[in-house]
């Protein structure tokens, strides 16, 4: 009995070893290029749609891994909104010489658009790889927004968040006018 136990123990040690070593304590999910963390909002998204029913599908953000490793997007929302959800993600690798890189914004899913759940493996540094976010939103009202969109991931057994500092609008309607986040940050 104390031999078993004793061989459990090693099990255990060997197999939380493994999970280190698989998930570097340094690594972590990177928009590429960026200076993070910031404290003001990039850009800013908008769309019209005919209907509530109508989603939009966007992929403007390359992300990279700082470190060893592969990072898994597990779900996505926003910091701070109202009436805009994020219905499905995905990411799509590109080399540096793929054309066509967006998400067509009329029709399609991001699946169609080749955009999966897969890991994210290039690296920031790596010149010849680019790895993009897609992501579909949709109006549960007929005007809606949200700023600072978070990715929670997961490297191995590890999670973080990585958070893109953008605004998103989105209206019913065909008047652009008014579809736009409010001014001023909610406390």
């Amino acid at each position: 009995m104390r031999r078993s136990l004793e061989v459990l123990a090693v099990l255990v040690i060997l197999g939380v070893l493994g999970v280190l070593a698989a998930a570097p304590a340094g690594s972590q999910l990177r928009i590429a290029g960026s200076q993070e963390p910031t404290d003001h909002i990039w850009y800013g998204v908008g769309a019209l749609v005919p209907s509530r029913q109508e989603s939009r599908n966007f992929s403007e953000v390359v992300l990279c891994m700082q470190g060893d490793g592969a990072a898994t997007i597990t779900g996505v929302h926003f910091r701070e909104g109202d009436g805009l959800v994020i219905d499905d993600f995905g990411v799509r690798e590109y080399t540096h010489r793929a054309s066509g890189i967006g998400v067509d914004v009329t029709k399609g899913t991001l699946t169609s658009a080749g955009f999966t759940r897969t890991a994210v493996t290039a690296a920031c540094d790596e010149a010849d790889r680019a790895t993009y976010f897609g992501y579909t939103l949709r109006l549960t009202s007929d005007r809606g927004w949200g700023r600072w969109m978070v990715l929670d991931y997961a490297i191995g057994e590890r999670v973080g968040q990585l958070v893109i500092p953008g605004e998103m609008a989105m209206c019913v309607g065909t008047d652009s006018s008014g579809c736009r986040p409010p001014d001023e940050p909610l406390t």
